[in-house]
């Protein structure tokens, strides 16, 4: 009601829609239908079809009110809405109607204030109507009522009405006269709600004023409560910081005496790799290598199921050697011994295995490498690192296919010359035989990686088996132990790959 008096249509019919929909489960049919009054009121500004609708509902409502006189009460004020909205619908006579309903149910009743009201209303339209005379006794009829009853309110609007009636007719002296006390009404009503406002302002200063200084009283008591709290609070937790640090000191304790057993299980699982299940491990595989080189001797089964079981016996002796030098270099067991030697010589017995391992499959292997290549780093983590790259390129490699591995000063891509790989006593092979840095390179033309393998190639979370073209097993740990090792020696595993095309390793030492 209070955003309708100040005309904002929008939220005032927000909120008795609201109360709409709040009252209707409540079965109270009085409050209803004023709830569907209020809001038929303010739509008449806005949308008169919607309103209409609303007030034909509210007098339904009305009509169910058992009381005779609060019934005709009810019925007679929704009857004035009711002529507001034909009123501002512009269906005059329809509203003369209603107002008229109105008027003979508050004389009757007595009810002085609705029948000022509602003759204001019915001047009001009968100045719309250009009904000047009737408009004119109407509304004098309605400023006598508001001036014996001091309602200031419609002597203010009804003042204005009679100057704008008079001013129609002949002669419009009056209108002067209507306006005047209009104007006079107007800043008497305005005066009093100004007093009004300063009346409810100063109070509202005073409690302000009064509530400030609570605030400040109890501010100061807090205040005082604070330090107190401060005071204890520090206490508190100096004891309690005391007591966590004795605590952590003896958790301290037990956790280093936790480490040393897990450190002692940890030496005593090593060892059980190392010896009780390696080498029993490398004398079976060496067994079997014995028996394979007989194969051609035995029956065509027992032959290949030899050559099977050689695989798995070779597979499980390089799972317990990656495991075992991967978990030296995690738990640093495995101390970095660098030194100057020569890679070239140093190669030389691992290359004889695997050319022999390749020959057996079919594969073909090419070394191209200067007579002598000197390095500074530990030998038996480089040797390992170049083995397990060329055993993996043999396994992934089907017959027929070519492995090869290459040894260069770096940033030299070419290839190096027959006369280089195997003579090597020009002047220039020797210049390149103490270069500061080479590049080692194994390529293959093997069964190559998909990108998503790349990916996740020196992951240890991610590590993924595959089989060799021959059905060889595969840990998935060899490359992760050859890059932590060349990162001991302040280089890095490089790769590309192509599937079906094949895969290059390298690092630069």
């Amino acid at each position: 009601m209070v955003y309708s008096q100040w005309q904002k249509r929008d939220i005032a019919i927000r909120y008795f829609e609201e109360a709409l929909s709040i009252e209707r489960p409540l079965n109270r049919p009085v409050n209803y239908a004023n709830r569907l009054a209020s809001l038929a009121k303010e739509y008449s500004f806005t949308d008169a079809g919607k309103a209409l609708p609303l007030i034909r509902e509210a007098l339904e409502y009305d009509g169910k009110i058992e009381n005779p006189e609060q019934k005709e009460d009810r019925m007679a004020v929704h009857q004035l809405i009711m002529g507001d909205v034909y009123y501002e619908m512009d269906s005059l006579k329809n509203a003369e109607n209603c107002y008229q309903q109105s008027l003979d149910i508050f004389e009757k009743n007595g009810r002085i204030f609705n029948i000022a009201n509602t003759l204001l209303a019915l001047g009001r339209l009968q100045v719309k109507a250009e009904q000047y005379p009737a408009a004119v006794s109407t509304l004098k009829k309605c400023a006598d009522i508001a001036r014996q009853n001091n309602l200031a309110r419609v002597k203010f609007d009804v003042y204005l009405l009679l100057s704008e009636a008079y001013h129609h007719l002949e002669p419009d002296s009056q209108s002067y006269f209507y306006l005047r006390e209009y104007f006079f009404n107007r800043d008497s009503l305005l005066k009093a709600t100004t007093q009004q406002q300063i009346n409810e302002f100063q109070v509202q200063y005073e409690t302000a004023r009064k509530q400030l200084e609570i605030e400040r009283q109890q501010s100061e008591i807090a205040r005082h409560r604070s330090r107190q709290f401060l005071f204890v609070g520090g206490l508190a937790v100096a004891v309690l910081l005391v007591v966590m640090l004795a605590y952590i000191v003896v958790l301290h304790r037990r956790r280093n005496r936790a480490l040393a057993e897990t450190n002692a299980i940890k030496d005593k699982f090593f060892s059980i790799i190392s010896h009780d299940l390696k080498n029993p491990a490398i004398a079976l595989r060496n067994m079997l290598q014995l028996l394979a080189d007989s194969a051609d001797r035995m029956d065509a089964g027992v032959a290949r199921l030899l050559r099977q079981s050689l695989d798995s016996a070779n597979g499980l002796v390089n799972l317990l050697k990656n495991l075992l030098n991967w978990a030296k270099i995690q738990t640093g067991r495995d101390i970095y011994h660098p030194s100057q030697f020569n890679l070239v010589a140093a190669l030389q017995t691992d290359i004889s295995v695997v050319r022999a391992m390749a020959e057996r499959k079919g594969v073909a292997l090419e070394t191209l490498m200067p007579p002598a290549a000197i390095i500074n780093a530990d030998e038996n983590m480089i040797a390992t690192v170049v083995r397990n790259l060329l055993a993996n390129a043999v396994k992934f490699t089907a017959e027929g296919g070519q492995v090869s591995l290459k040894i260069s000063p770096s940033g030299e891509d070419a290839a190096l010359s027959p006369r280089e790989a195997v003579v090597g006593h020009s002047r220039h092979a020797e210049a390149r035989s103490v270069a500061a840095k080479y590049r080692i390179a194994v390529s293959d033309t093997g069964t190559g990686m998909t990108p998503e393998q790349l990916q996740n190639l020196f992951r240890i979370d991610r590590r993924q088996t595959r089989q060799g073209t021959a059905g060889e097993q595969s840990s998935g740990l060899g490359l992760i132990v050859c890059n932590e090792m060349l990162q001991k020696n302040g280089s890095t595993l490089k790769v590309e790959s192509e599937t079906g095309k094949g895969s290059r390793f390298w690092f630069e030492i």
